[in-house]
C-alpha cells in the first residue's frame, strides 16, 4: 500500500505540473489540489476490484477537468485542450519510460515509482521553446495526420509489449488502447483548430495594421485639402510679385500643374478596392516619392475575392515594390512603374524598375531562397513571392521590358 500510495502521489504531481505548464500558470498548492488527491487515495483503498476501478479513473478525469477549468483556464474549450494534451503527454511518457524500465530493471514492484519520477523530471525541465520545436514538425495537416498515425502505432506497440511482459493487466491495456485512440484523435483535432485560429488571428492583425495605415492616409489627405487654401492664395498673390503678364501666366500654370500632380494620388481613394490595400498603396507611393523616386502608376478597381487573400497581396506588393526601390539606389533616374489592372480572367500586377538588361540565367536565380545581390540578410523576399504566387495558383513572369525606349526589370503576376 505504501508503494502504491507513493506511486499515485508522484503520478498526481506529474499531472498537475503538466497542466500548469500547458496553461503557462505557476503551480501552487491549494485546497482543491489536496482534496482531489485525498479523495482519489481513499477510493483507491476502497475500490480494489478491477470492475469498479473505472469509476475511480472517471472521477479523477472529471475532477481534473473542473480543476483545470476553474483554476487554470478561462474557457471550457481551452480546458478540454489542456486536459487532452496533458493526458496524451503524461500517458505517452509513462508508457515509453515503463518500456525502457522493464528492459533494464527486473524488480517490477518499484517500476511505477521509477517511471513517475522520470516523467516528473521531464515535466519539470520542459520549457516553452521545446513546444515551438515540436509544433514546427506539424506545419501542415498532412504532416500532422501522418505523425498522429505513427504516434498511435508506436503507443499500441508499447502497450502490447508491456502486456506481454506482464507489467500491464489485460483489462487496463484495453482501456488504455481506447484512451490512446480517442485522445490522439482529439490531439489531431485540437492542433488543426489551433492552426486555423492562428491563421484567423494573423489575418485580423494584418487587417488592423493596414486599416490603421489607411486611416492615417485619410487624415493626411484631409490635411492636404486644407493646404489648398494656401495654394489658392499663393496663385492670387503672384500678380503682385510678377508684373509681366506672360510671365505671370507661365508661373501660375506651372504652379497649378505641380499642385494637380501632387493631388492625383488622391484618386486612389475613389477606387472600389479593399480599404487596407488602398491605404497600403498610398503609403508606399507617397513614401517613395518623398525619397525622390518617380513613380508611374495605374490602378483599377479589381475583384480580389477568391483570387488571393488581401494580406497576402499586400505582402506580395510590398516585397516587389521594396526590391524595386532598393534596386534604384545606384541609379540616377529612379523610375518605377506600378500597375494593378483587370484582365479577362481576373487581374494582374506589374512592378518594374528602370534597370540594366539581365540574362535569363540571372533572372532564374532571383526566386531561389538565399540568393541575393544585396548582402547577407537578403534573399528571402522573392522566394516568399514565389510561395504566395504558387498558393494563389497565379503565374509569375520576370523579364526585361522596354518602356519609353528604356529597359525595365519587370515582375508581372497574373491572377486567374
Amino acid at each position: 500500500m505504501v508503494v502504491r500510495t507513493i506511486e499515485m502521489l508522484l503520478e498526481y504531481v506529474c499531472i498537475m505540473l503538466c497542466i500548469h505548464k500547458l496553461s503557462k500558470e505557476k503551480i501552487r498548492i491549494n485546497i482543491w489540489m489536496v482534496l482531489i488527491f485525498l479523495v482519489e487515495w481513499i477510493m483507491m483503498i476502497w475500490m480494489e476490484n478491477e470492475s469498479i476501478s473505472f469509476l475511480r479513473k472517471a472521477f479523477i478525469y472529471v475532477s481534473l477537468f473542473f480543476y483545470t477549468r476553474c483554476i487554470v483556464s478561462k474557457t471550457w474549450k481551452n480546458a478540454i485542450k489542456i486536459l487532452g494534451l496533458m493526458t496524451v503527454i503524461v500517458l505517452s511518457l509513462q508508457l515509453l519510460v515503463m518500456l525502457l524500465a522493464t528492459i533494464v530493471l527486473r524488480r517490477e514492484q518499484h517500476i511505477g515509482i521509477i517511471v513517475n519520477i522520470v516523467v516528473l523530471l521531464i515535466c519539470a525541465i520542459w520549457k516553452e521553446k521545446y513546444w515551438s520545436a515540436l509544433i514546427n514538425v506539424f506545419k501542415n495537416i498532412n504532416g500532422l495526420i501522418v505523425s498522429a498515425i505513427i504516434y498511435v502505432g508506436l503507443l499500441i506497440e508499447l502497450l502490447y509489449m508491456s502486456s506481454k511482459n506482464g507489467t500491464l493487466k489485460f483489462a487496463d491495456s484495453i482501456q488504455l488502447w481506447l484512451e490512446i485512440v480517442i485522445l490522439s484523435l482529439l490531439f489531431v483535432y485540437l492542433f488543426i483548430e489551433e492552426n486555423k485560429n492562428k491563421q484567423k488571428v494573423k489575418e485580423l492583425q494584418m487587417y488592423q495594421l493596414y486599416n490603421q495605415a489607411f486611416e492615417e492616409t485619410i487624415a493626411t489627405i484631409r490635411i492636404r485639402q486644407h493646404e489648398f487654401k494656401n495654394h489658392i492664395n499663393a496663385i492670387k498673390c503672384m500678380r503682385y510679385s510678377i508684373q509681366n503678364k506672360e510671365e505671370l501666366m507661365v508661373a501660375q500654370e506651372q504652379y497649378c500643374n505641380d499642385v494637380l500632380q501632387e493631388s492625383e494620388i488622391g484618386n486612389l481613394l475613389k477606387l472600389q478596392i479593399e480599404p487596407a490595400l488602398v491605404g497600403f498603396l498610398y503609403a508606399k507611393i507617397t513614401t517613395a516619392e518623398e525619397e525622390g523616386v518617380n513613380i508611374k502608376y495605374k490602378v483599377e478597381s479589381i475583384e480580389i475575392v477568391e483570387k488571393i487573400k488581401v494580406y497576402e497581396l499586400i505582402e506580395l506588393i510590398g516585397v516587389l515594390f521594396d526590391n524595386a526601390v532598393e534596386a534604384l539606389e545606384e541609379d540616377g533616374s529612379k523610375r518605377i512603374i506600378l500597375e494593378l489592372l483587370k484582365n479577362k480572367n481576373g487581374f494582374e500586377l506589374e512592378i518594374a524598375n528602370i534597370s540594366r538588361i539581365y540574362t535569363n540565367n540571372e533572372m532564374e536565380q532571383f526566386c531561389i531562397r538565399g540568393y541575393t545581390t544585396k548582402g547577407e540578410k537578403h534573399g528571402i523576399g522573392l522566394a516568399r513571392v514565389k510561395e504566395i504566387v504558387k498558393k494563389a495558383n497565379a503565374e509569375l513572369l520576370i523579364q526585361n521590358q522596354m518602356y519609353d525606349d528604356e529597359n525595365y526589370l519587370s515582375f508581372k503576376v497574373s491572377f486567374k
